[in-house]
């Protein structure tokens, strides 16, 4: 999907390979399945939520059970990667 200077109010919206430029997302929901990293610049995000399925969400879960393995320092320096640290 190509969305520019578009107004998204109350759907669902799947990331995957979309390109999203001076769009705005109105109470939204924004889902990544893990495919290919969609392009979102100067867009704007109102009351709109995140979800993760298929491979994105294998990958919190397993990061989650890395977390409960004990290898938090790993888990941390992921985390620490995503923020930039």
């Amino acid at each position: 999907m190509r969305a520019v200077n578009d107004t998204f109010t109350k759907n669902t919206i799947e990331l995957d390979g979309g390109e999203f430029i001076d769009s705005t997302f109105v109470e939204c929901k924004l889902v990544y399945h893990g495919g290919a990293l969609p392009k979102i610049e100067q867009s704007t995000l109102d009351n709109s939520t995140f979800a993760l399925r298929g491979s994105a969400a294998n990958t919190i879960e397993f990061l989650k059970l890395l977390w409960t393995l004990g290898e938090r320092d790993a888990v941390e320096s992921i985390l620490a990667n995503i923020k930039g640290a």
